[in-house]
């Protein structure tokens, strides 16, 4: 199942899957609730979890600034994905989009990264590929773990090299303000 999350030892840890996690979705909730209206507004969320609001269906997230639309604070967000709700917790490191679509306002496609140690490197294994990692490394993997993209790339030199510009890339954008 992606998502978990298994400690290899003192200053270590595996993420598995930071991009993608939707798929472990679950719940009967009704799907016109998030279904956005074609009038309805994105934005980038980068934030920290600061508590889980299960009975409510919402984060508390000290979230950065939102380019265009507020300054950086910390409020409530509905979530799109009840998986998230079981899965978060304070001090996880969360990126999602923000929709608003009139008074209605949610997450989706929430990536979470947990804190265990600050000084801990975080590094995403499974799945990872040139098209997502570079969202794996804003989302706040430290760095990557590849085999198959590599090992099934016509010429696996050419996919390394574009693999570590698409971190180093992720790296940078997630450090510009």
């Amino acid at each position: 199942m992606r998502g978990m999350w298994r400690s290899l030892g003192p200053g270590s840890m595996l993420l598995a899957a930071a991009v993608g996690l939707a798929a472990c979705g679950g719940g009967d909730r009704s799907a016109s609730r998030y279904e956005a209206s074609p009038n309805a507004k994105r934005y980038p969320l980068r934030g920290v979890v600061r508590a889980v609001k299960a009975g409510d269906e919402s984060l508390s997230i000290a979230h950065e600034d939102i380019e265009g639309l507020m300054d950086a604070m910390t409020m409530d967000f509905h979530v799109q994905d009840p998986w998230v709700l079981k899965a978060a917790g304070p001090g996880d490191r969360i990126t999602a989009t923000l929709v608003l679509d009139g008074a209605r306002s949610w997450l989706e496609g929430v990536a979470l990264i947990r804190r265990v140690v600050a000084s801990s490197p975080l590094l995403a294994i499974g799945g990872i590929d040139a098209r997502n990692a570079r969202a794996v490394a804003v989302a706040g993997s430290d760095g990557v773990a590849v085999v198959s993209a590599l090992m099934t790339a016509p010429d696996p030199e050419s996919a390394a090299v574009t693999l570590r510009r698409e971190v180093d890339a992720g790296l940078c954008q997630r450090r510009s303000p």
